[in-house]
C-alpha cells in the first residue's frame, strides 16, 4: 500500500429553518468529515458550530503488504468460479461481477482484503489463458512482470480455482496454471489448494475433491488440500434451498482449509538470484505456447523498458532484460 496525500472535498450549502439561515460548510478528507455551520438569526446574531465525525468505511481494495496481510493468489481459467469464490469468501462485500467469457492473456490482477482474517486475496485475471486467446503483448509482460515483482516479499498461499469437468482430470488450463504458479513462482514451497466448482447437484459433494486426490496427484497436480464445492450465488437455481446449504458448506470447508494450510510465515521465493529464474521460467513457459513472442522477449531494449516500466530501477531492469537474452 503506497502512501498518498490526504484529499479535501469541501461542499457549501445554503439552508434556512423559521426565521434562521445558516450556511454549511462540510470539509472530508480521507479520516473525517468535519462540518462547520454559521447561523444568523433574524435578529442579526451569529453562530458557528464545529462538528466531527468519523468518514464511513469503504471496502479496501489496496495493496495490504503494509499491514501485514497474509496473502493468497487466486488462480483459474475464465469461467472456472475465481469471482464467484472470491464473493463467497467476503461476503459479497465488493460485489465481483461475474465473467462468462475468456479475455485472453492479460495478466491483470486485483487485491481484496479481509481485514477480519488478515487476508488478501489476489485475484488474477487472465492468467488461465495460456493455452488459448491472443499472444501477448507488452503491456501484459508488463501486467505480468508486475504481479510476480508483488511477490518479492512472500506469499502464503496459493488457491487454484476449476470447474468439476466428470471425468476429464487432466485439463489443460489446470497444467498451465500449475506450471507458472505452482511450479515456477512457487517453487513448490508454497502451499497450495484446489478449489473445485460446479458441485451443488453432486452426492456426496464435499467428499469428492478428497475422494478423486490421488488421481491429481497421478495427473502431476498435487495439492495439500482439495475442497469440492459451489460459489453459486446467481440464477434460477441459486436460491434453491439445496444450494443456498451447500454454498454455506462450501465457505465453510475452504476457510478451514485456508486456515489449516496457509503458510503462518511469508515463503520467500525470490531468495538469492531466484528472481531471475522465477521471470526466465514463467517467460519461458509463455514462449512455449506463444513462439511469436519471442520477437518481444528477446529484445534487450524493449523488455529492459517493460521491467523499469513494471516497477524495476533502470540498472536493474537492464539486468533483468539481458539475463533473458535468447541462448546461443
Amino acid at each position: 500500500m503506497t502512501d498518498t496525500a490526504s484529499t479535501v472535498d469541501v461542499t457549501t450549502s445554503e439552508l434556512s429553518e423559521s426565521s434562521t439561515t445558516f450556511t454549511e460548510v462540510t470539509l472530508s478528507d480521507t479520516d473525517t468529515t468535519t462540518t462547520l455551520t454559521e447561523r444568523t438569526a433574524e435578529s442579526g446574531l451569529r453562530e458557528a458550530v464545529f462538528t466531527e465525525e468519523p468518514r464511513a468505511a469503504v471496502p479496501d481494495q489496496s495493496d495490504g503488504e503494509e499491514s501485514g496481510y497474509r496473502k493468497v493468489v487466486v488462480v483459474g481459467p475464465s469461467g472456472a468460479g475465481k469471482s464467484s469464490l472470491i464473493n463467497l469468501l467476503t461476503e459479497n462485500q465488493y460485489k465481483i461481477k461475474v465473467g462468462d467469457g475468456a479475455r485472453g492473456v492479460t495478466f491483470e490482477s486485483q487485491s481484496y482484503l479481509v481485514p477480519s482474517r488478515n487476508i488478501e486475496l489476489i485475484d488474477t485475471v487472465g492468467v488461465g489463458e495460456v493455452h488459448r486467446g491472443t499472444v501477448p503483448n507488452a503491456e501484459s509482460l508488463e501486467n505480468l512482470i508486475k504481479l510476480i515483482h508483488g511477490f518479492e516479499k512472500g506469499l502464503h498461499l496459493f488457491l487454484m480455482v476449476r470447474r468439476h469437468a466428470g471425468g476429464n482430470i487432466r485439463q489443460t488450463s489446470d497444467h498451465g496454471n500449475y506450471e507458472i504458479f505452482i511450479e515456477a513462482i512457487g517453487r513448490k514451497k508454497v502451499p497450495s489448494l484446489l478449489a473445485v466448482t460446479g458441485c451443488e447437484f453432486m452426492t456426496g459433494m464435499a467428499g469428492w475433491g478428497e475422494s478423486n486426490k490421488e488421481y491429481f496427484d497421478n495427473a502431476g497436480l498435487s495439492f495439500n488440500k482439495i475442497v469440492s464445492g459451489t460459489c453459486l450465488a446467481e440464477g434460477p437455481m441459486a436460491d434453491i434451498d439445496l444450494v443456498r446449504e451447500r454454498r454455506e458448506q462450501t465457505k465453510q470447508a475452504l476457510w478451514e482449509a485456508i486456515d489449516k494450510h496457509i503458510s503462518p510465515n511469508p515463503v520467500d521465493v525470490s531468495e538469492r538470484e531466484g528472481m531471475k529464474e522465477i521471470l526466465r521460467n514463467v517467460l519461458n513457459i509463455l514462449l512455449r505456447n506463444f513462439p511469436d513472442l519471442g520477437s518481444l522477449l528477446w529484445s534487450s531494449d524493449k523488455m529492459a523498458d517493460i521491467f523499469q516500466r513494471a516497477g524495476y530501477p533502470l540498472k536493474e531492469a537492464r539486468r533483468l532484460a539481458s539475463h533473458l537474452q535468447k541462448p546461443k
